[in-house]
């Protein structure tokens, strides 16, 4: 794997460039290159690959006469898509059994349902952020197009969640397509409800 940081300088890939002659160096963008990547772990199928693009909290000096990056942002693309109750505004919990229960979305120490976290942390880090794009996995029934049917699909048929059930396009939990498993695990996260 070659990564490329997007800096100003950075040269062409030199496998992109061994194979496409006129390669640009793309600079300013951010970008990985795999070489031989073996895909039998991930179905022959080229992988979901998530990356996490981080910049220094102080611009550098060169950068401080201009606007900072967070007052120039009017947009972003909210991932994760998956997760049954990802981009639920009020915490929700899987009941395991009479008393007992595991939270679904509940991951800070704010006490707040994960999506109302990160969008909090997002109008304190980008004020001028006016639209969001919502990144919502949905799931094929077959690779052929033609033959493919798009539809939201569930991790678990017997999962019980309290205050909130799954519902999705007029789907239930129980009409819901199954996600593949994995030892009796989903392999992927559910259609966010």
């Amino acid at each position: 794997m070659a990564l490329a940081k997007g800096t100003e300088d950075q040269s062409p890939d030199p496998l992109i460039a061994a194979l496409t002659p006129d390669t640009p160096a793309f600079r300013g963008t951010a970008y990985i290159v795999f070489e031989d990547l073996p895909l039998e772990r991930y179905g022959n199928r080229l992988p979901q690959i998530t990356v996490e693009i981080r910049r220094p909290a102080n611009p550098p000096a060169e950068h401080k006469d201009g606007p900072a990056l967070s007052d120039i942002i009017t947009g972003v693309a909210l991932s994760p898509g998956s997760g049954e109750f990802a981009l639920a505004t009020q915490p929700v919990r899987r009941v395991l059994g009479e008393g007992i229960s595991e939270s679904e979305n509940l991951n800070n120490t704010r006490g707040v349902a994960d999506f109302t976290a990160a969008i909090d942390q997002l109008e304190d880090s980008a004020p001028n952020v006016d639209s969001a794009l919502l990144v919502v996995s949905w799931f094929g029934t077959d690779l052929r197009a033609g033959h493919c049917k798009i539809r939201p699909a569930v991790e678990r048929k017997d999962k019980v969640t309290e205050p909130l059930s799954w519902h999705v396009a007029g789907e239930s939990r129980a009409t819901a397509a199954l996600i593949s498993q994995t030892d009796d695990n989903p392999t992927y996260g559910g259609t966010p409800a």
